[in-house]
């Protein structure tokens, strides 16, 4: 596992931002990697720990790029890689708040659009010869 310098880890003085865990969906891409799914565990406004959901993880020190659910693009350098798991420190800050808004919004809309109701209970029958019928052996 590789860990490269970060700006905390030069200046000791800078605090890293605290993480919100969460599990959240999204798409990453790089000019090596394919667009697949990655599956975001924590995310701060300046980076996120994910876990690569394709064939090959990211490189540590590659460029990716990351569709969040709310649409929004972002750029990000890979920190560290172990197995299929990666820390990447964005290019550029993310609004947290509007974010979590935009999932909530995705999310109660999903809530909304699934209806599941049991008109009638499923009942087997089985057919049954009429017994005047048979024929007696």
């Amino acid at each position: 596992m590789t860990f490269p310098m970060t700006a905390s880890d030069k200046n000791p003085d800078i605090v890293r931002e605290a993480r919100e865990r969460r599990l959240i969906r999204a798409e990453m891409r790089s000019d090596r990697l394919s667009p697949h799914d990655i599956l975001i565990r924590n995310v701060s406004g300046r980076g996120l720990g994910a876990n690569s959901r394709g064939t090959l993880p990211p490189i540590a020190g590659e460029l990716v790029t990351i569709r969040l659910p709310d649409g929004q693009m972002v750029q990000a350098h890979v920190r560290w890689t172990e197995g299929m798991g990666f820390g990447v420190e964005l290019d550029s800050p993310i609004n947290l708040a509007a974010l979590f808004a935009a999932i909530q919004r995705l999310k109660d809309l999903a809530d909304t659009g699934a209806t599941f109701e049991v008109k009638s209970r499923h009942r087997v029958t089985t057919w049954r010869p009429d017994e005047d019928k048979l024929r007696r052996i």
